[in-house]
Order: C-alpha cells, then sequence, then structure tokens
C-alpha cells in the first residue's frame, strides 16, 4: 500500500497517530464487519461505500470502544459518516481520557 492511502483527504499529511488508528480501524472493520482492507479508505463512507449497514454503526461504536479501551459518546458516534470521522473520534477520545 502507498503512503497516500494513509493520508486523510484534507491534509498533506497524517501524524504517526492518525496512520495507526486507521490501521487499526482498518483492521477492525475488516473484522467485524467483513470488510476487505483494499476498500477502507480515509474518505470512504461506512454506510455507502463500505457497505456497513446503518443499524450497524451503534455496534461499531461499542467495538471501537473496546479495541480502543475509549468511551465513545452518544453524540460522536452520531457524527460518524466516513473512516477519517472514525479516526478522530478514536483520537479525540483517547486524548480526553
Amino acid at each position: 500500500m502507498s503512503k497516500l492511502e494513509l493520508l486523510p483527504h484534507s491534509q498533506t499529511a497524517a501524524n504517526d497517530e492518525q496512520q495507526t488508528i486507521f490501521l487499526r480501524v482498518r483492521a477492525l472493520l475488516h473484522d467485524k464487519f467483513d470488510v476487505a482492507t483494499q476498500s477502507v479508505h480515509w474518505d470512504s463512507e461506512l454506510v455507502g461505500d463500505l457497505g456497513i449497514e446503518r443499524t450497524d454503526l451503534e455496534y461499531l461504536a461499542l467495538a471501537l470502544e473496546e479495541a480502543f479501551e475509549i468511551d465513545v459518546s452518544t453524540d460522536d458516534a452520531g457524527l460518524i459518516v466516513r473512516v477519517l470521522d472514525v479516526v478522530r473520534c478514536v483520537q479525540n477520545s483517547a486524548s480526553s481520557a
């Protein structure tokens, strides 16, 4: 995989923490939702592009809490649309813990 695939769409470079979170989120999406890892990009929409059901977003929030040992608020979970949103949610939750 090229390094460009790991960069957020709106940034020229992701920091190491964001890249690490992205890789873990990609693995989680594969393990929990059978999403092909090569399909997961920063700007991939969970429901539209990756085929995750809207009803599974709550399960995703629980899986994130378990995998990253964080608390995902209902408000934050409601804002998750793209993979980048997941990375930001994890990063923000981890920094506020």
